[in-house]
C-alpha cells in the first residue's frame, strides 16, 4: 500500500509539472502583439469619431486562449469627452471581442465579434436639475 501511495504522489508530482512547462497553443508575443494592435484600433475608432475625446486609457485588458486560432480580449478603457453639444463626461466602455486568425501560422487575425458588456458615464461638471 506504501508504494501505491508514492506511486500515485509521483505520478500527480509529475503531471502537474508537465502542465506547468507545457507550451502555450497561442504564444505570449502573440497575444501582446494582438493587445497593442486591438487597443490601436480602439483608440482610432474613438479619435474618428468623437474628435473631442481626450485621455483615453485602458484600465484592464487581456486575452486568453479560446481555441487554437480564436482569442478572446477582454478590454475596460475610459475617455474624457468636452463637448458643445453635452456637458463634459467621463465616459467608460467594458466589453470583449473575439477575433480568429485567419490562415493556420499566419499572424493576420480577424475581428469577428464586438460585444460592450457594460457603459458609465461620469459627468465633469453637475447639471441642475429643475422641478
Amino acid at each position: 500500500m506504501r508504494y501505491l501511495s508514492l506511486f500515485l504522489i509521483v505520478l500527480a508530482m509529475w503531471w502537474t509539472w508537465s502542465i506547468t512547462h507545457s507550451h502555450a497553443v497561442i504564444p505570449e508575443a502573440e497575444h501582446a502583439s494582438v493587445q497593442r494592435e486591438l487597443k490601436q484600433v480602439i483608440r482610432d475608432y474613438i479619435t474618428s469619431h468623437l474628435p473631442t475625446a481626450k485621455n483615453i486609457e485602458f484600465d484592464r485588458f487581456w486575452t486568453e486562449t479560446l481555441k487554437p486560432n480564436s482569442i478572446r480580449a477582454t478590454f475596460s478603457y475610459t475617455f474624457d469627452d468636452e463637448n458643445a453639444d453635452h456637458p463634459s463626461a467621463q465616459i467608460g466602455i467594458d466589453g470583449y471581442a473575439v477575433l480568429n486568425r485567419k490562415a493556420a501560422g499566419d499572424d493576420v487575425w480577424s475581428l469577428d465579434q464586438l460585444n460592450v458588456t457594460n457603459d458609465h458615464y461620469i459627468f465633469l461638471n453637475g447639471s441642475t436639475v429643475a422641478k
